[in-house]
């Protein structure tokens, strides 16, 4: 039992015996127990109390689920992810998702296991990963912004973790500490800020924001300037009716009653605190001279289609009236109708959004009935059904989404899954589906489609599910991989050590280009580079992989010196720095720097061409 555990247990003894008017024998241990609990966090309930016999394991049996985005007890945490191969079955996408969740829970004894352990550089620039859970977060550091953890933000950027959109992160969370923390820090305020608060409905913090941005612009605009149709659009989706219709009318001038007049409510004040002086700016307008073209309302209209305030359906009238772009009118152009409903369908109450907008004349479409299968909304399909659509495009989102529930649904209504939904489904690393799928039709006559067959066991590898790609395998029988070079690859994209090993060990060919070693640097995956180093794939011509790496602005020094350190052939220096001169992004001295020094350390005399 942990000490601060251990010290509210007394804490209650104590109570107990100092109070006389107690009947002793009215005590029970138990509730003792369950009354502290009531106070600790669901973690410490999870990996201290219930552990501590088996009395209490039945009392608090339902305290199963550790959440890794709160904190989590140092020595629970420890015994999980300390080891060396902890994550050896992980994805680079859940081992990223790791790192994010840790960092999120402002734990920072715990983010610095992890961090040892994930195999994974913390300076990497952000890049897509498939399979990630977050699509708003791409980095460490963007993740303990939005949570507003200042200590591990420090911490990260002592150790040159780039800024990213850390400050659109914690903007769009209303992190107005964390947001002055970054300012002062010499984090650039660009417009992904200002938009992000806006949509997080954060109306002081976006002004002030927006002002810090825009002082000191002047025409032409320059590149980064907050555009009129990316506020709107922001606004529209997280900010109220009236402050929509205020910044409308600083922007393009009062087609409606703005605030302040009679018809329209005051501004809003926001719901955290602001900025210094925020309020001194909140109703001084700003001019942005601008525009809006017709793809321009197509996006504000669908911001507020898919706003989650509650007056959402009064920001489409409005909108319908001034910005002319009524659904009977075609307006904003028939892509912008179209998608009012598909936008609609991904919301919580989607059924009854889309039937509102159908009402008001949005048409219904394909992509209404592929939206509903990604969120496995049958209620919505149902409808949409009764309105003549057709099911088809609703197995493939929901196979890739992984909603099986959804699928055995369609099935049973004789709706058809085509076998070709598979290749979503194991790209998502849904082996549920593809299992089902398979289970469903027969499992011979899909190993004669070669075609498809070859985009599932592409797809698995790509999401780096070695479940997944063991039970293809397996289901496959006999199967040739020695020329399967594209294979291994993918693999080494989805980050998985485990699959790879698993795909070596049944005879898969690793390219003898270097390129493998390639694909994990850009995505600083450490762990899957040393995987590659143990498995022994060859490091391609003397050069090639080490140049192209150091003239990749994608790839930072700590993975440099990881090549280096492993051996990896540099053949000439002098064609290595220039490399470096060819390499963009603002570490580009750093490298040309670092690259000197390691050629010095190791006695060549290399002149800087």
């Amino acid at each position: 039992m942990s000490s601060s555990v251990y010290h509210q247990v007394k804490d209650v003894e104590e109570q107990i015996h100092a109070s006389c008017t107690i009947d002793a024998s009215r005590i029970s241990l138990p509730g003792i127990i369950e009354t502290i609990a009531s106070f600790l966090p669901p973690n410490e309930i999870a990996c201290t109390v219930r552990l501590v016999n088996k009395a209490l394991l039945a009392t608090f049996r339902v305290f199963v689920i550790v959440r890794l985005s709160q904190p989590v007890p140092a020595h629970a945490f420890a015994w999980r992810w300390a080891c060396r191969n902890s994550m050896s079955s992980f994805s680079l996408s859940q081992r990223r998702d790791l790192l994010f969740l840790t960092a999120t829970s402002g734990c920072l004894p715990n983010l610095k296991i992890v961090a040892a352990s994930a195999g994974i550089v913390l300076q990497a620039k952000p890049r897509p990963v498939k399979g990630s859970s977050n699509k708003l977060i791409s980095t460490v550091l963007e993740a303990a912004a939005a949570a507003g953890c200042l200590e591990i933000c420090e911490w990260l950027r002592e150790r040159g973790c780039p800024w990213a959109g850390s400050l659109a992160a914690a903007a769009g969370a209303g992190q107005v500490a964390t947001c002055e923390w970054l300012l002062a820090s010499g984090c650039p305020c660009d417009r992904a800020a200002v938009y992000a608060a806006a949509r997080g409905g954060h109306v002081g913090l976006m002004e002030a924001l927006r002002r810090r941005h825009t002082c000191g612009s002047s025409l032409p605009l320059p590149r980064d300037a907050v555009r009129v149709s990316g506020l709107l659009a922001a606004a529209a989706e997280g900010c109220d009716l009236a402050t929509l219709q205020r910044l409308h009318a600083d922007s393009l001038g009062p087609e409606l009653p703005s605030p302040g007049q009679d018809g329209a409510a005051p501004p809003p004040q926001g719901r955290n605190p602001q900025l210094p002086a925020a309020a001194a700016l909140q109703r001084e307008p700003i001019p942005l001279p601008q525009q809006l073209l017709a793809v321009d309302k197509a996006s504000i209209l669908l911001a507020a289609v898919s706003s989650p305030t509650a007056d959402w359906r009064e920001k489409v009238e409005w909108l319908e009236t001034v910005l002319g772009c009524s659904a009977a009118a075609g307006r904003p152009g028939a892509s912008g109708a179209a998608a009012a409903c598909a936008k609609a369908a991904l919301r919580p109450d989607a059924l009854e959004r889309v039937a509102w907008l159908h009402a008001r004349g949005y048409p219904l479409s394909t992509a209404v009935v592929a939206a509903a299968g990604a969120a496995g909304n049958l209620p919505l399909l149902e409808y949409l059904l009764a309105q003549g659509l057709r099911p088809a495009a609703a197995a493939a989102s929901a196979a890739a989404a992984g909603h099986l529930a959804f699928l055995q649904a369609l099935d049973a209504r004789r709706c058809p899954v085509p076998w070709h939904v598979m290749q979503g489904a194991a790209e998502g690393g849904h082996l549920a589906v593809v299992a089902w799928v398979m289970a469903k039709d027969d499992c011979n006559a899909l190993n004669g489609r070669t075609c498809i067959w070859g985009h599932t066991v592409l797809g698995a590898a790509r999401s780096g599910s070695a479940a997944l790609m063991g039970w293809l395998l397996e289901h496959r029988g006999r199967w040739d991989l020695t020329d399967e070079g594209p294979l291994f690859r993918q693999a080494v994209e989805g980050g998985c050590g485990e699959m790879l090993r698993l795909l070596v060990a049944r005879g898969c060919s690793m390219e003898d280009n270097g390129d493998p070693y390639y694909v994990a640097a850009v995505n600083g995956d450490l762990a899957t580079l040393s995987c590659l180093r143990e498995l022994g794939c060859p490091w391609g011509a003397p050069g090639e992989v080490f140049g192209v790496c150091v003239a990749d602005g994608d790839c930072p020094v700590p993975v440099l010196a990881w090549l280096l350190q492993e051996g990896c052939p540099v053949g000439c220096w002098e064609a290595a720095l220039a490399a470096a001169a060819r390499r963009t992004g603002p570490d580009r001295e750093e490298v040309r720097t670092w690259l000197q020094r390691e050629a010095v350390q190791r006695d060549l005399a290399v002149v800087d061409s």
